[in-house]
C-alpha cells in the first residue's frame, strides 16, 4: 500500500496520527475491539485492538513479557498486520 513501517519518536502527536492513519486505512475505521488470541496448551495472548485480521498492541505487552515462537505464530496466523505501539 506504500505506507512508511516506522514513526519516530513514538509519544509525538504526528506519529500517533499517523499509525492512525494507517489503523484507518487498514480496517475501513473501524474502532476496533480487544481480542484474545488461542496458543499453544491453553495459553492466550490479549491484543489490545483487533479489527479486519489487523492487530494493534503495545511493545512492552508482546516484547518485554515471556514469550515463545508459538505466541509469535499465533499472531501471525491471525493477523494480516501488527502495528506495534511505543518501541523504545
Amino acid at each position: 500500500m506504500g505506507m512508511d513501517t516506522y514513526y519516530h519518536p513514538t509519544g509525538k502527536a504526528s506519529t500517533k496520527q499517523a499509525i492512525k492513519e494507517i489503523w484507518d486505512q487498514l480496517t475501513n475505521s473501524s474502532p476496533g475491539t480487544p481480542s484474545i488470541v488461542q496458543v499453544a496448551q491453553g495459553r492466550t495472548l490479549m491484543i489490545d485492538r483487533q479489527a479486519k485480521n489487523v492487530a494493534e498492541v503495545e511493545f512492552s505487552d508482546m516484547c518485554e513479557t515471556p514469550k515463545g515462537s508459538t505466541d509469535y505464530m499465533a499472531l501471525a496466523k491471525n493477523f494480516h498486520t501488527i502495528i506495534i505501539r511505543s518501541v523504545p
